[in-house]
């Protein structure tokens, strides 16, 4: 009943944001548009997001580095394959996927796999947060909610920092406090509290990476960039269609895409894309026509949306899995305390492991 539930209202969430987002639209007039459209922006697209999903694994091989030496080429078949899984499983559940697929090639605890993914979020939203603010003095057209908007995803942001930075400070006086504290939970078995903090354990080996000064400045230059890249994209797929939209703008739409994004809907983020790039062009005051900025948004979505599904079907194939099994690996890697990778990886990949285990920090 419950994923009935989720469904149905996820499913509500994309069908109310397509009706919304189609208002005004004329079939002659997107049609039109497409006829019209500059394609020759679809190879820096390509090129731009490759570059976008190559940064994240060199984050991620960052992030991971005081628990295992990891290259970039080595975590990026499992990003690809997290994203791709986001565009067709429910509730961002290709987080999980990637996690379990480090966890039994490599051997990383599920828990502190899982704290280095929630830490790249944190960074994905302070440079997003901070990109948005950077262009808002180019848009005096937008409403004061934005500025609120920054306000709240800085303030979590910072409250994360916070949190981490005591915690990496005092990690065994934490852990000792949190397992006494789950002494006084009630309605909770003892095995689930020995998971709970077994989980906070190796989620301070997961945070390692904070303990750094260079590192944390590789990481935030890295994610900064990340998301300008983003925002070009965005640029480039208004401009095919003759949008008049700035540099800035980009930036502009990455944030409300971003926030978008995390509104519970269908795979694939299908009709919040499409709101998103409606709702910024009416906050920035653009008179393009209904029309051409819903065949811009669904050009920038299949832009992203096809080329990166693809890629992690590849790479999922690679792994020897197959797209039903997604779901499994996902419901599995939800319980990271209790993961057991107990596929193992064959003679040869072990020989692909120890040759390709060396240091992957900022410097390489």
């Amino acid at each position: 009943m419950k994923k009935l539930l989720l469904l149905l209202a996820g499913t509500g969430v994309t069908v109310g944001c397509f009706y919304w987002s189609m208002q005004g639209v004329k079939a002659e007039e997107f049609q039109e548009s497409f006829r019209g459209a500059n394609y020759w922006t679809l190879p820096a697209i390509f090129l731009l997001l490759f570059v976008f999903y190559w940064l994240k694994a060199v984050r991620w091989s960052w992030m991971l580095q005081p628990i295992r030496k990891l290259g970039a080429r080595q975590l990026f078949p499992p990003v690809m394959i997290g994203f791709a899984a986001n565009n067709v499983l429910p509730a961002h559940l290709g987080e999980f996927v990637r996690v379990f697929l480090v966890g039994r090639r490599h051997s990383v605890p599920a828990a502190t796999v899982l704290s280095t993914v929630v830490l790249e979020r944190v960074f994905d939203v302070m440079a997003i947060v901070g990109l948005f603010a950077v262009s808002l003095p180019f848009a005096d057209e937008l409403p004061p909610e934005y500025g609120k908007v920054v306000m709240y995803l800085a303030t979590a942001a910072a409250a994360f920092v916070v949190f981490a930075s005591i915690f990496l400070l005092w990690t065994e006086a934490s852990n000792r406090l949190f397992s006494a504290a789950m002494g006084f939970v009630p309605f909770v078995g003892e095995g689930m509290k020995g998971r709970l903090v077994s989980m906070m354990e190796s989620a301070g080996e997961g945070l390692n990476a904070l303990r750094s000064v260079h590192t944390i400045l590789a990481i935030v230059l890295n994610s900064f960039v990340q998301w300008i890249l983003n925002g070009l994209i965005a640029y480039l797929a208004l401009r095919a269609f003759h949008i008049p939209v700035a540099p800035a703008d980009g930036l502009i739409f990455t944030a409300v895409l971003a926030v978008a994004v995390m509104i519970p809907s269908t795979p694939g983020y299908f009709g919040l894309i499409q709101g998103a790039f409606k709702m910024s062009i009416l906050a920035l005051g653009i008179d393009a026509g209904e029309s051409r900025v819903f065949a811009a948004s669904m050009y920038y979505h299949m832009s992203m949306y096809v080329p990166v599904t693809l890629t992690g079907m590849f790479f999922l194939s690679n792994e020897g899995l197959r797209l039903r099994d997604l779901g499994r690996v996902a419901k599995d890697s939800k319980q990271p305390a209790a993961v057991r990778f107990e596929a193992p990886a064959t003679t040869e990949e072990n020989g692909k492991d120890s040759e390709q285990n060396r240091p992957a920090g900022p410097g390489r």
